[in-house]
């Protein structure tokens, strides 16, 4: 299966995709019991933190900080959302219920974003921590894309009859 045809198996050849096989495959050519062997291949703890660990920590704190005074100040839109349905002909426009779930979820996912960034920080993937905290921007930007396209067809009216919207 594993390996060449003349040889017992050898730990290295278990695929490195696979690496929860390591142990068990490692027990298995070795003759060692499995509670000898280390459960988790790479070690955390051991490993050296660069100088831009502490660096990009203090991001992590700083963008936290901004998403949780953007939600705050993200909850004054969510107040005056549903005057945009004033008009009965507003109900019926689609880009004006795109607009009304993004500002309606963009406090929510200002006040998620740091608490799921945090708990991928923790659990040692920077990336999607980094990714977690810029999702807020995301929405912003699709707050402004709605925004441009009410103002550019409809005039800043929500009554329009645009053919676009």
């Amino acid at each position: 299966m594993f390996g060449s045809s003349s040889g017992p198996v050898t730990i290295s050849d278990v695929p490195n995709f696979i690496p929860s096989l390591a142990p068990l495959a490692a027990a298995l050519t070795c003759h060692k019991p499995l509670g000898q062997l280390p459960l988790n291949p790479v070690d955390r703890s051991k490993q050296k933190l660069s100088r831009r660990w502490g660096t990009f920590r203090s991001y992590l704190v700083g963008g936290s900080v901004l998403s949780g005074l953007a939600g705050v100040l993200g909850m004054m839109p969510v107040m005056f959302a549903p005057t945009m349905f004033d008009a009965v002909v507003a109900a019926n426009k689609p880009v004006l219920w795109f607009t009304f779930a993004v500002v309606l979820s963009f406090p929510v996912i200002c006040f998620l974003s740091p608490v799921g960034s945090y708990i991928a920080y923790r659990r040692g993937n920077l990336r999607l921590a980094a990714i977690a905290l810029l999702i807020p921007f995301m929405v912003a930007g699709a707050l402004a894309i709605f925004w441009f396209l009410i103002e550019k067809y409809c005039d800043g009216n929500f009554t329009c009859l645009g053919k676009f919207i």
